[in-house]
């Protein structure tokens, strides 16, 4: 969602990444048992351990939401955080979060799907 990029609150005196919320507008449920998700942040992908998911007051890492059943309502926020030491320098930023799933029962190829795509400044 535009307006919510955010470097993460300082640790020690070091900004330890950055965060930014995604409001879910498919019009059934969204499953975020997804085998991975991508993130890309000014067109380059960013490995998906660094990867934070927070739903309805849980947070799971990107290498655990294989293991994750969570269903998710339209018009629901999801808050995305990544590890990014340093987080992000002022200016703009172009954000584009991609969910992966498997081909479910028996087998098929998986699928991407866009979940969101904004560009958003850092003051």
């Amino acid at each position: 969602m535009p307006k919510t990029l955010r470097n993460l609150e300082p640790v020690g005196g070091k900004v330890t990444g950055f965060r930014f919320s995604y409001r879910v507008y498919e019009l059934r449920t969204m499953y975020f048992a997804t085998h991975r998700m991508i993130l890309l942040l000014n067109g380059a992908v960013l490995p998906r351990p660094r990867l934070h998911v927070t739903f309805k007051g849980v947070t799971v890492s990107a290498e655990n939401l294989p293991e994750t059943d969570w269903v998710a309502l339209r018009g629901e926020v999801i808050e995305i955080a990544v590890e990014l030491p340093g987080g992000l320098r002022p200016g703009q930023h172009q954000v584009r979060v991609e969910a992966v799933f498997g081909g479910g029962f028996g087998g098929g190829m998986p699928a991407a799907v866009l979940l969101a795509e904004f560009s958003d400044v850092i003051e």
